[in-house]
């Protein structure tokens, strides 16, 4: 077995003090795409656009002018937002491309299932939009398991991939109750609070819930707005119809970091630490109290490390 780089995250905490107080100014929009207005992301003044691609017109959220090209994607039952911690950390000094994925945020409602490969290609169909040619990807969870496939099919186009929170393998047997539940769920009460909570008590722990009252009640309330039978295509294509990444890591061929919660209850750190070791030269960082989205619940954190991680692959 390889053994991993393992990140001091103290260490990376002191580091990423003053990368949290910078700012940039917002991209300029691209004329060849079709623009929508910012919702979910607003406060961040960030440019809003939507690019048609093979699995409908995207979402894609950019700011920062200039310096490395950075493509953040979300969690399936989330949007670009959850990033918004690490926008603001890290817009001063790279340019941030954040795709909502389809169903979800400002993106278009999916009419047919999709596969994660559809995704990785759709993602470098925003990139060729946008005049791009080589990036950095931040991935969470659904994000995650799109960057190991665009990292493969696109290997020239990548040059770090950060996967957190990540479900590499699916179960033999085939998706659960449980995950069949959730799909169900999302297309028939997917509006509703008690969808949305129940949600959110997969995705934080407890005592972020309580402590964060304001961005549980933001995030309960994005559930209004998606079209409940995109979500629901959407939560079947990645829950219930993925196959496993876990023989494409060892084709990865760029700076990798793993990131796990120390509490997800979802994906246990063991899980994802083995999967880990499938990728060569990787690096794995295991975020204390930290649920499903570490970059929500861990902000100071996930920006210490990524800014670090970024830095030295720029």
């Amino acid at each position: 077995m390889r053994t991993l780089q393992l990140i001091n995250l103290r260490r990376l905490a002191a580091l990423g003090l003053a990368a949290m107080l910078t700012q940039g100014a917002a991209m300029a929009q691209q004329s060849a795409v079709v623009t929508a207005p910012a919702a979910s992301i607003e406060a961040t003044a960030m440019t809003t656009q939507l690019v048609p691609t093979q699995v409908g017109r995207l979402a894609v959220h950019t700011a920062g002018e200039s310096g490395a090209a950075v493509v953040f994607w979300p969690s399936v039952f989330a949007d670009s937002s959850i990033y918004r911690a690490q926008v603001e950390a890290l817009r001063g000094r790279y340019r941030l491309i954040l795709i909502d994925g389809p169903g979800f945020g400002r993106s278009e409602a999916p009419t047919r299932p999709f596969t994660m490969e559809a995704c990785a290609d759709a993602a470098a169909e925003v990139l060729q939009q946008l005049g791009v040619q080589n990036v950095a990807w931040v991935g969470t969870s659904w994000g995650g398991i799109v960057g190991v496939h665009f990292a493969v099919r696109h290997p020239q186009k990548l040059r770090a991939l950060a996967l957190m929170n990540t479900p590499f393998e699916t179960r033999a047997d085939g998706p659960g109750f449980s995950e069949r539940m959730v799909v169900w769920g999302a297309r028939w009460i997917g509006h509703s609070d008690t969808y949305a909570n129940g949600v959110a008590r997969s995705f934080f722990p407890a005592a972020w819930r309580d402590s964060h009252p304001d961005e549980l009640a933001t995030f309960v309330a994005a559930f209004k707005t998606p079209d409940r039978e995109g979500m629901a295509i959407a939560g079947r294509s990645v829950l219930l119809e993925r196959t496993s990444v876990l023989p494409l890591l060892p084709q990865i061929k760029v700076p990798t970091v793993v990131v796990a919660g120390a509490a997800d209850q979802l994906y246990p750190v063991p899980t994802l630490k083995a999967a880990a070791e499938r990728v060569i030269g990787a690096s794995f960082v295991e975020i204390p109290a930290s649920g499903h989205i570490s970059a929500m619940d861990q902000p100071e954190l996930v920006n210490a490390l990524l800014g670090e991680f970024l830095g030295q692959h720029r």
